[in-house]
């Protein structure tokens, strides 16, 4: 029986060894950092059917008992440890021992040995129990000892430093581990620590609460945590949050002023400062109510005595940065006007000497008009007056001079007129409000005559940076404003620029004689940043009117447009394009504590995840967590079967503890994979294991698949989870990352409307700040299954896990994705998913009721002035789209040679990614194509306008067009008034699509 098993598995393995169908294409390599929702290995298409070479059981009709043992139907019985009891009762052992029912023992060389002891030879000799051996036995020789120069075979010899050329698990490249060897031949034992902490984890990172290490001593983690932060009593005055229940200084009051921190003092150690406080300028928040200065103090700069007289009223003056600034909304004394009832003058009488007066013969409905309607404040913005004074028969008033006047007051530059035109500039001031513009000409006797026609300006409040893309402010209608920041630092960037339109132009007019004669202007529709990095545009007819695009950039950064925006100001925080990475380190280390590691035919193993956000998570882009791929051959020892599971290239971020296991009733050892993740960047993070069991026959497919996440997640049933929270990651690092609790397999993913076609991906997330997805996100559950099951109506059902609210997990919000996610069927969505996300999540688990329809991309090329078209992404079952982007994206290749002791693994080169955005495109939800402008010729690029030279990117670089649309609920949207950093708060449904345009070979 054994050997009729041996054999069929045999066969099998050569007919996968000699169907092409089954390895993995050697056109297009994998990719452990894919861009994209399926830019997956092309050899593993996700949709594709799993090959399971090794799944004999429906072949051969045998029992599988909870004990391990298969039991043929012959009544054959293969224990776990491989030994084979026969019907008859004789036993087969492992080593090929043939034990008959009465007690002999026949070894596979063919010697007999009786229950008594005796001996019988294969050429027929007797050794009885007492005899002395042959004369001419000699002992059985040791095994040659090892001559080479690696006898582990784990690449490092003794004189290249390894310290135990007969252990391959210890060489100098090994991960030290706690188990009482020096692992890395570097002379110390067990130098390797461990995340710690005695008192309740979810308090780590709250607080002055931190995690502590526990260092290895004598092969086990032991010791006491060093350096952990327990909660204390509050320190009153301190600043900090001693007690860790996130509040600070709560319940005291250290300048007896009768508030507390928890009541609202902002400053426990100044008595003058409290909420009962009165605010006062002095560039400090007195009441605490968050707002530093809001103080205002009347003021009036006219003649004494006549504030309050007619139409004479005090205006106010504003606090900023603890100094009065000017006297803004005053009403001073001007020329009596007459017949207007009022005392304009503030003598205390109303039109006096007007009776005598003699005013020109003047059309009072003269047109008295504003280059622009709106303002905003603190923006530099420009405006002009403009009266064209006409006589009673309508013909220009020639000689008659005009004077132009606001209320309340407002900075304007001095008087000018042209014939019956009179023009006056004014900028925008530094308060909200309304601004009335009067126009008046001479009588006789000193008295003005008014004009009726007194247009109005509106003043609004400007944009602060809010950390992403804010527009808003006035209608686009004569003033344009653009602050460019840094997206990484939030440092401003100065002699970045700012454009409007299709193409470079010099037509805008800023000269107030030229508009009034209405001459063409001469100022470009360009302008560069400043120190603060803004830039502005004015202009005084009608060429900077929106809607209309407005591009900006900086060297060195991603390039922005906004398409059809109609807003006065923008706040653009830009990504740099240059393709170094980040400053990043590697941590290495081991998932432990797994609760079951017995022999039931799974091999356990989890993945490595840190932490990500939504934005993320709604693109599904999950393929970008893989870390560098490494060798690993999974088992070593079990004969037959170790031989015909070849070592897999698979992500660092798999976890596998070593473990026995039996495969068809033989015996293996699956060796351990420690986890790595590269290029992890700096700074505080969590880490998350999750961790299940993969059936054994899974690792054929696993290495043809290229080890990619989303096959792993097929494959994968998750049952534990655990964390390392607020991990400080400052330099590389060796981890334990335990298994917690485990997973709650009582979530349901439902789709109804699913697009014909694709398939369907559900993630169950955490949010680590405790609020419904605009956090940092960790998964919880990840379930997939193919759309081929969906009935006539498009739904489908699939289960998800969870973590229960406790331990490190106990302040969590939840939240969860449904997405489509389409295939290689069909080309032109090959790339595509569509999203819809449940928050926060229920009991019900995660439902989607509809999809976006995902467009499909076509452009007309990579240069100036390209076109990039898509289909609508919404159709009668999709819901609203608000929003959509365009975006240019490098990715930036690098081709990396996988190490491993094993030759099949060894020498194979794998490509990894990192994306670069180039140019990013904001629009209306309901665009369907944008037109590039052509920029202006001192922006880098190459000799024939492309967008990228070429000669400056590397080998692997590719670039390709990415359209995301967003549907954001119930909710009104405008990209005219919008602030992007509440999109996440926002955001319901989304999709995505992707068209490659070229790769550097």
């Amino acid at each position: 029986m054994r050997h009729a098993l041996a054999l069929l598995v045999l066969t099998l393995w050569a007919c996968e060894e000699h169907n092409p169908a089954l390895k993995p294409s050697d056109a297009e390599p994998l990719r452990p950092l894919d861009v994209g929702p399926a830019r997956q290995d092309a050899a593993a298409p996700k949709d594709a059917a799993p090959f399971r070479p090794l799944d004999l059981g429906p072949l051969l009709d045998a029992q599988l008992t909870d004990d391990g043992e298969v039991i043929e139907p012959d009544g054959e019985v293969i224990e776990p440890d491989g030994e084979v009891i026969e019907p008859d009762g004789e036993v087969i052992t492992p080593d090929g021992e043939v034990i008959t029912p009465d007690g002999e023992v026949i070894t596979p060389d063919g010697e007999v040995i009786a229950p008594d002891g005796e001996v019988i030879e294969p050429d027929g000799a007797v050794i009885e129990p007492d005899a002395a051996p042959p004369i001419d036995a000699a002992p059985e020789p040791d095994a040659a000892p090892c001559l080479g120069p690696d006898c582990d075979d784990d690449g490092f010899s003794i004189e290249a430093g390894d310290c135990d050329d007969e252990n391959p698990l210890i060489h100098p490249n090994a991960i030290e581990i706690c188990d009482g060897h020096d692992n890395n031949c570097d002379q110390i034992v067990d130098d390797v620590v461990r995340q710690c902490y005695t008192g309740d984890e979810s308090l780590i990172g709250v607080g002055v609460c931190a995690a502590g290490f526990q260092a290895c001593l004598g092969g086990a983690f032991a010791g006491p945590c060093v350096d952990e932060i327990l909660p204390q009593d509050e320190i009153c005055g301190s600043g900090l949050d001693e007690n860790c229940d996130r509040q600070i200084d709560e319940g005291c009051d250290g300048d007896d002023d009768g508030f507390t921190v928890d009541q609202g003092d902002c400053d426990d150690n100044n008595v003058l400062i409290n909420p009962g406080a009165e605010e006062i300028c002095d560039d400090v928040d007195n009441n605490c109510d968050g707002i530093i200065d809001h103080v205002e103090r009347a003021c009036y700069e006219g003649p004494p005595g006549t504030e309050g007289e007619g139409i004479c009223a005090s205006g106010a003056s504003l606090c900023v940065n603890g100094v009065f600034g000017e006297c803004e909304g005053q009403r001073l004394p001007t020329q009596e006007i007459c017949d207007n009832s009022l005392d304009d003058d503030c003598d205390g009488e109303a039109d006096e000497g007007c009776a005598a007066n003699v005013c020109p013969d003047v059309d009072l409905n003269s047109a008295v008009r504003l280059t622009t309607s709106c303002v905003t404040t603190n923006s530099a913005g420009y405006g002009m007056v403009v009266v064209e004074l006409l006589d009673g028969a309508g013909a220009p008033l020639l000689g008659v001079p005009i004077e132009i006047t606001s209320q309340p007051s407002v900075n304007m530059l001095s008087q000018r007129q042209h014939e019956h035109i009179g023009f006056r500039v004014f900028t925008a001031p530094n308060a909200e409000g309304d601004i009335t513009f009067t126009a008046t000409i001479p009588c006789q006797d000193g008295q003005r005559l008014a004009l009726r026609t007194q247009p109005t300006l509106t003043v609004r409040a400007g944009l602060t940076p809010s950390g992403d893309l804010l527009t808003g402010g006035c209608p686009l209608n004569g003033n344009l404003q653009a602050q460019l920041i840094d997206a990484a630092t939030g440092a401003a960037i100065e002699e970045g620029w700012m454009m409007i339109g299709d193409a470079p132009a010099t037509d805008l007019q800023t000269d107030a004689t030229g508009a009034v004669l209405d001459q063409p202007g001469v100022s470009p529709n360009s302008a560069l940043t400043d120190r603060r990095g803004r830039a502005r545009l004015f202009e005084l007819t009608d060429k900077l009117v929106g809607p209309m695009t407005v591009t900006v950039g900086g060297r060195g950064y991603e390039t922005v447009s906004l398409a059809g925006f109609n807003a006065s100001e923008a706040v653009v925080y830009l990504r740099a394009t240059d393709p170094t990475r980040d400053e990043s380190v590697t941590l290495r280390g081991r998932i432990s504590q797994h609760a079951d590691l017995g022999v039931d035919g799974l091999m356990d193993a989890g993945v490595v995840l840190g932490s990500f956000n939504l934005d993320f998570l709604a693109t599904l882009s999950i393929n970008k967590l893989l870390s560098q791929y490494q060798c690993w051959d999974p088992v070593t020892d079990g004969g037959i079967i170790a031989s015909m599971i070849p070592p897999l290239a698979t992500p660092g971020n798999l976890g596998v503890p070593a473990q026995q296991e039996a495969l068809f009733g033989t015996p293996i050892q699956i060796e351990p994979h420690d986890f790595t993740l590269d290029h992890f960047p700096l700074g505080r993070d969590n880490l998350v294991a999750l961790s299940g069991k993969i059936l054994l026959d899974d690792l054929l497919p696993l290495a043809n698949g290229g080890a990619t996440l989303g096959l792993l997640i097929e494959m994968l049933d998750l049952q534990e989870i655990g964390a390392l929270r607020d991990l400080n990651v400052v330099e590389d690092q060796n981890l334990d990352l335990p298994l917690s609790q485990a997973l709650d397999a009582d979530l349901r993913c439902r789709a109804r409307n699913l697009p014909e076609g694709a398939d369907l991906f559900c993630v169950a997330a955490g949010d680590w700040s405790g609020a419904d997805g605009t956090g940092r996100l960790f998964p919880m559950g990840l379930a997939s299954i193919s759309g081929d099951q969906a009935d006539a109506t498009g739904a489908l059902e699939v289960g998800l896990t969870q973590v229960a609210a406790r331990g490190a997990f106990r302040n969590i919000g939840r939240l969860g994705v449904a997405a489509a996610r389409f295939g290689l069927d069909n080309a032109d969505l090959a790339r595509a998913t569509s999203a819809a996300l449940t928050r926060p999540l229920g009991d019900d688990g995660v439902d989607a009721s509809a999809f976006f329809q995902p467009p499909v991309v076509t452009h007309d090329g990579l240069r100036d002035g390209a076109r990039v078209e898509w289909s609508a992404v919404e159709d009668d079952t999709s819901p609203r789209s608000h929003l959509c982007k365009l975006e240019l994206i490098r990715t930036v290749g690098g081709s990396y040679q996988i190490d491993g002791a094993t030759t099949e693994c060894n020498n194979r080169r794998m490509i990894g990614w990192w994306e670069r955005v180039q140019w990013s495109v904001y629009l209306d939800g309901d665009a369907t194509s944008f037109h590039f402008p052509v920029l202006f010729e001192d922006r880098p690029r190459s000799p024939n306008d492309g967008f990228i030279n070429p000669a400056q990117t590397i080998n692997l670089d590719e670039l390709f067009y990415r359209v995301s649309c967003y549907g954001l609920g119930q909710v009104e949207f405008s990209l005219d008034e919008a602030d992007m950093s509440q999109i996440d708060d926002l955001l319901r449904f989304m999709t995505q699509n992707t068209v490659d345009l070229w790769r550097v070979q």
